[in-house]
């Protein structure tokens, strides 16, 4: 009998639980830890802010701010204030990021997997719904 990353849990009510361990289950985890970044606020002026609404350090310097087709690596970008190792609370200010204030759409990436929820940080969209890139943020 072969084993598959399996977890066995101990007879709970006479029957045995299996629990599989899954490549789906790790990029959920990835997905709640990176979910304490937002986007916090879009000006038409160009400046995007980005907030860490977690409890410890993040690292944004590598996240990706997506305005498809256009992808601009944070620490890329202008920025007005704050760091890109953001504390608990901390706000940092992009600046001269192309925003169209009738209508866009704005995703936060933390890798360059575009098409995968699991890789989307955060995601606003205003003016007309179904821009590119709000399937994914579904």
């Amino acid at each position: 009998m072969s084993r598959k990353n399996t977890l066995l849990v101990p007879q709970i009510g006479g029957k045995q639980i299996r629990f599989y361990l899954s490549l789906g289950l790790f990029l959920l985890l990835g997905n709640v830890l990176s979910s304490q970044i937002i986007i916090n606020e879009i000006s038409d002026d160009g400046r995007v802010e980005i907030k860490n609404t977690g409890t410890s350090f993040v690292d944004v310097g590598s996240y990706i701010l997506c305005d498809f087709p256009a992808y601009d690596v944070v620490s890329s970008l202008d920025t007005e204030c704050g760091n890109f190792v953001l504390a608990a609370g901390e706000i940092l200010t992009i600046t001269n990021f192309s925003v169209s204030p009738d209508d866009g759409e704005i995703g936060l990436y933390i890798d360059n997997f575009y098409t995968n929820p699991n890789s989307l940080a955060d995601y606003v969209e205003w003016g007309f719904a179904g821009h590119q890139r709000a399937s994914v943020a579904i």
